[in-house]
């Protein structure tokens, strides 16, 4: 019986292990958070099988390594690539704890192994350490700086290098098999682990450009805008005195009832004048206007509410990423009806943490893929983009997105910690 629950406690220790990990090195979509709940008490259920028929060492990695991959596919942000790499890290680091628990126990017990590691069934007290080890190698590579470095770029060069020496010795039956074998695959984990930040790396950098050249386009447009504005206003003002000359007149003669149409004319051109939503903040400006412009032209009634400071912790292309694809959305979903066209945006700072809120009317029909909200675009490559960066975003951003919809209205609001200097 003690056994048992010996192997229980292992299959939940393993079961964490791989949470703290993926959750380290992968962004969770929240959105998911059920699914995910689910495939976890799947993977312990998984671990529970392997501990009880105890399994020889290596025969059932290709099942660890496809439900570690499976539940990276849908419960994580990242791309898919990323996500591979992140399940294959895992695997390979707790195969190389799993051995090297068994070359230090060995060494202690002074016990005989096998000449073969597959032929080897580990004991309790091999796994139980191969897990404790798991998590100090998983508290280190959080220590580990992400961003890439001369010292990361040595590795990533010498790595593969001491690797290959490691498959000579094991090739020419030299030294402990078990103990090189140790070697090849802490040095393949953390060879994939500097790959994969690089890689992160790559992507947020070429993310960074493609927002900064969106930024840069709207700003233009923005700018053009105001000149119009400008012009606008300059000309209404150019024609006042003239407007109250002809007023003055119609007052005279008494001809309130001409008075009135009168007014009622001008103050229509008035309101027919471009209106230039001014934050303080210019990205959000410049954001703000090319959207609100872009949603009259689809007679979509918007509204704004925002009370903003002018600059933020979180970086530019970051907000323009969530303002953009949330309002792209809401324009996208609401242009469909022939009445009823409402939007409405609310901005604040709420104790330091930035508060979004974006509620916009729709037909009531929503496409779904496993739990994600997908769009309506013709390309599928789209599909569920714009929530997605979102989402990722948010969460790069320690934040928190929630999706809420009835038959008439869909709602997102999001809350980022510590946004204010």
């Amino acid at each position: 019986m003690i056994n048992i629950f010996l192997k229980i406690g292992l299959s939940v220790f393993e079961t964490i292990l791989v949470i703290l990990f993926l959750n380290h090195i992968l962004v969770s979509d929240d959105r998911k958070s059920e699914i995910k709940k689910i495939l976890f008490i799947m993977y312990f259920f998984f671990q529970c099988i392997t501990y009880m028929i105890d399994f020889t060492f290596f025969s059932t990695s290709v099942y660890y390594i496809m439900f570690t991959a499976f539940i990276s596919i849908i419960c994580y942000l990242d791309e898919m690539r990323i996500k591979l790499i992140a399940s294959s890290i895992f695997v390979t680091l707790n195969y190389a704890c799993k051995l090297f628990s068994t070359t230090i126990i060995s060494s202690l017990t002074n016990s005989h192994l096998p000449e073969k590691p597959f032929d080897y069934v580990l004991t309790d007290e091999m796994q139980i350490l191969a897990c404790f080890l798991v998590l100090f190698v998983i508290f280190f590579i959080k220590r580990i700086p992400r961003k890439p470095n001369k010292f990361i770029d040595l590795l990533i060069f010498a790595l593969p290098l001491l690797n290959l020496y490691q498959i000579m010795q094991v090739l020419s039956n030299k030294g402990n098999v078990y103990f090189q074998i140790t070697l090849l695959l802490f040095g393949y984990s953390f060879f994939l682990l500097f790959i994969i930040e690089q890689i992160m790396h790559s992507v947020q950098s070429q993310q960074r450009f493609n927002s900064m050249k969106q930024i840069l386009e709207i700003q233009q447009a923005h700018y053009q805008d105001l000149e119009d504005y400008s012009y606008q206003m300059s000309r209404l003002r150019h024609d006042l005195k003239n407007h109250l000359s002809v007023l003055n007149s119609l007052v005279s003669k008494g001809d309130l009832e001409q008075s009135k149409k009168y007014i009622s004319s001008y103050s229509q051109d008035i309101l027919d004048a471009n209106t230039i939503i001014s934050t303080g903040n210019h990205i959000v400006d410049a954001i703000l206007n090319s959207k609100v412009k872009k949603a009259k032209q689809s007679d979509i009634d918007i509204n704004c509410e925002i009370v903003i400071p002018p600059d933020f912790r979180i970086p530019n292309t970051d907000l323009a990423i969530i303002l953009g694809n949330l309002l792209d959305n809401s324009i996208e979903a609401t242009s469909k009806l022939n009445s009823d066209k409402k939007i409405n945006l609310r901005i604040k700072l709420h104790k330091d943490s930035l508060f979004i809120f974006i509620s916009n009317t729709y037909d009531g029909v929503l496409l779904m893929d496993n739990g994600r909200i997908l769009s309506s675009k013709k390309s599928k490559k789209e599909h569920g983009l714009g929530l997605g960066n979102v989402a990722y975003i948010v969460k790069k951003n320690k934040g928190t997105i929630n999706l809420d919809h009835d038959e008439q209205e869909f709602k997102v609001s999001i809350l980022i910690p510590d946004a204010y200097y």
